[in-house]
């Protein structure tokens, strides 16, 4: 199995959504605890090129 990192991951936010409907932001979850894992990402906006 190979293990190599493949580059940065990326999160495809569809056309008509915002970023806050696509991932949760909520903290209240953890409370004070710190992210067992921190990762770059890139964002990757969907137009609809319609108009």
């Amino acid at each position: 199995m190979n293990n190599e990192q493949k580059g940065i991951p990326e999160v495809v936010v569809p056309a008509g959504y915002r970023l806050d409907e696509v991932l949760d932001f909520d903290d209240d979850d953890f409370g004070e605890e710190a992210p067992i894992y921190v990762e770059e990402v890139k964002l990757h906006f969907e137009r609809n090129d319609d108009k």
